[in-house]
């Protein structure tokens, strides 16, 4: 009230107040948003990069895994797990019987299992 100039009137007073202030919050706003996209890109970033350094991690450790099993147990399981391959169709690959291709697939699992068991920080 003290900048309040009683020769120009209240109302043109109250509504340069108000019309500074609006624009003071567009000012904001805009500033807000800008700085909200920037967060958001970096973010995306940051993300995306953390998902192709854990992806890279898994690889590492599934690729580790595998090699502790025999070729004829990898063969099966990677068949069987990433190809949908039946034992039938993994008997024909490794020239076995359909029940021996059944047991490669099983074992490679257990040994597996049982490494992850004794391993949980991986």
């Amino acid at each position: 009230m003290g900048d309040f100039d009683q020769a120009r009137g209240f109302k043109n007073w109250l509504y340069a107040i108000a019309y500074k202030r609006c624009l003071d919050r567009l000012k904001k706003e805009k500033i807000e948003k800008k700085y909200r996209s920037r967060i958001a890109e970096t973010t995306t970033q940051v993300s995306s990069r953390v998902e192709m350094e854990h992806s890279l991690e898994e690889s590492a450790v599934i690729g580790l895994l595998l090699k502790k099993l025999t070729v004829k147990e990898r063969l099966a399981l990677c068949l069987a797990m990433n190809e949908g391959y039946t034992a039938a169709e993994i008997a024909a690959v490794l020239h076995c019987a359909e029940s021996t291709a059944r047991v490669y697939v099983f074992n490679a699992k257990g040994k597996l299992r049982k490494w992850l068991e004794r391993n949980p920080h991986v």
